[in-house]
Formats: structure tokens, sequence, C-alpha cells
């Protein structure tokens, strides 16, 4: 809370210097829908902060917060959107904008994620709040794009730790390279990467001669036509030989 008072202490120095307001909510809200409408989202911020700041009783100052958070998404501010979205989930939990709030932080940390290659702490950050509103939200009506967004953020996360795997099974190192894989097929059922730790794993099992293990990841694999299924297959026809 401190640190939103500094910055609506600064917002309304700008304004005051930069920005009139309109004589009531309604008025300045207006404006601000005016200006987003027509895709001037840095003067919508504007107006929305200047009611925000200058009619904090208001009813229509979550409405503002959204638009805030709205605009800065769609300026490609995503950091500030994640922020300003973030503040109205914590600061209006009774709001009717609370879900879109959520999804406007989601869609915001979606866009800034690194490479699968990189660390993938925010990613994991990004599942939690999606879980998260997917848990107290089951019938929201932007439930179907937070699956969408989590299934993109989970694969993600698999594919970092296929790579591993595939990274230990080059150099040797099978033990390392079964518990990644083991963990990919556990955690990430759903995602792409999970035949291919699959199948990864049953030429480790069958490397091993654990037949009959890697017997039952194959034919785990083999009833589909994609890439996994149609090695498995050969390799299926080549342990029974």
């Amino acid at each position: 809370m401190r640190r939103f008072a500094f910055l609506i202490l600064l917002i309304g120095f700008c304004h005051r210097a930069t920005f009139t307001p309109m004589g009531t909510p309604e008025l300045e809200f207006k404006r601000g829908k005016a200006y987003f409408d027509k895709k001037d989202y840095k003067r919508a911020i504007k107006s929305f902060e200047s009611l925000i700041f200058n009619f904090p009783g208001s009813k229509l100052v979550d409405d503002a917060q959204l638009y805030v958070a709205k605009s800065h998404l769609l300026l490609k501010h995503y950091d500030q959107a994640d922020l300003e979205a973030q503040f109205l989930i914590e600061n209006f939990p009774r709001s009717e904008y609370v879900e879109e709030a959520y999804i406007i932080r989601a869609r915001a940390l979606y866009a800034t994620l690194p490479s699968y290659k990189r660390d993938q702490s925010r990613t994991e950050e990004t599942i939690k709040l999606l879980e998260r509103f997917i848990e107290a939200y089951p019938s929201s009506k932007f439930l179907g794009e937070a699956r969408e967004i989590l299934y993109h953020c989970r694969s993600r996360v698999a594919r970092k730790a296929l790579t591993n795997g595939l990274f230990y099974k080059k150099r040797g190192d099978l033990d390392a390279a079964i518990i990644y894989f083991q963990l990919v097929i556990d955690r990430y059922p759903e995602t792409p990467s999970a035949r291919e730790a699959r199948y990864n794993l049953a030429r480790i099992m069958e490397k091993r001669l654990r037949i009959d293990e890697a017997r039952r990841h194959y034919t785990e694999l083999a009833d589909s036509l994609d890439e996994w299924g149609k090695k498995a297959k050969e390799r299926l026809e080549r342990i029974e030989k």
C-alpha cells in the first residue's frame, strides 16, 4: 500500500501539470473509455488514473483499474500490466473484474516467458497463477483461455526437463537421464515432450536388458501415428524377433 500511495501521489502531480481532470468520475471514465476505444492507450491510462486519484471512493475505481491494466497490456508494457492487474486482484477482491485481471496477468507473464532452454522460474510462477485461477473460478468465461495458456506453459517446462534428460543420455549418464524422462512422463503426461521422453526411457530400458519395461513403454506409444509411435512399433518388432 505504501508503494501504491507513492505512485498515486506521483500520478496526481503529473495530472495537475499536464492532464485536467473531469468534474465527475462518470465523465472521467467516459473520456478514458473513448481514448481506449480509439486505441489511444497512453491517454486512456492518464484518464483512468485521473479517476483513481481524484475520485478514490467512486464505484468506477475498479473499472478504471482494469482498463489501466488492459491498456498497458495492449501497449506491450507487460511488467506494468501484470502489476496493475495484480493490484486489482489484491485490493478489489470482490470486484466483478477479478477474473479478467487474472487473465491479464497470465497474458502479460506468458508474453515475457524465456526460451525453454533458460531458467523456467517465471513459467512456474505463471503455472501456479493459472492453477489458482482455475481452482477458484471453475465456471469462468476465461477458463478456456486459462487452460490453453497453462498447457503451453506446462509444455515449456516439460521441454526443458526433456532437454536435460537428452543431455544426460548423450553424456552416458543414464541414471540421471532416467530421472528426467520419468519426471516428464509423470508430471506432464499431456504434453508432446512426454511421448519423446517415454521413447527415450524405453530405449534405455532396452539397452539395460529390462525388456518387459521397454516393451511396456513402446506399447504405450505404438497406438499413435506420430514419430514416436512409428519408432516404438519398429522397436517392438525387433524385440519380438
